[in-house]
């Protein structure tokens, strides 16, 4: 009988689908962190965080008071916010402040939010 309820269904262009198991799926790559806290802004960050261990192996993420010290390069970075982890992607992934420059430059990070950026410069990642 399920199985005949489930064909009709499927017959009909709609599926069943069991929410549990598939954001459990979802869940599967971020739980390597062992993030027990803030969990769901790690989920929600799920994105940015596939993104940023495509490029950097050594990526780790461990709880932090109300977030997250997420590393790599040497770094050591603290994030709150899925918009942080944003802010990493657009900088440290998608190279959106990548310049070229043949001297020596000062840069001033006028807006500086968490520092982000300016962690950027300072380790010399442009070229």
């Amino acid at each position: 009988m399920r199985n005949l309820l489930y064909t009709v269904i499927n017959k009909l262009g709609y599926r069943i689908i069991n929410k549990d198991k598939e954001r459990e799926q979802l869940m599967f790559p971020l739980k390597k962190y062992h993030v027990n806290e803030n969990f769901n802004t790690l989920f929600q960050s799920k994105y940015y965080i596939q993104n940023l261990e495509n490029k950097f192996k050594e990526l780790s993420i461990v709880n932090h008071r109300e977030g997250f010290l997420v590393g790599f390069l040497d770094l050591s970075i603290y994030i709150e916010s899925e918009e942080e982890f944003h802010i990493l992607n657009e900088i440290f992934v998608r190279n959106d402040y990548d310049f070229i420059s043949s001297s020596q430059s000062v840069v001033i990070d006028i807006g500086a939010n968490i520092g982000i950026t300016s962690l950027f410069f300072t380790i010399g990642l442009c070229r």
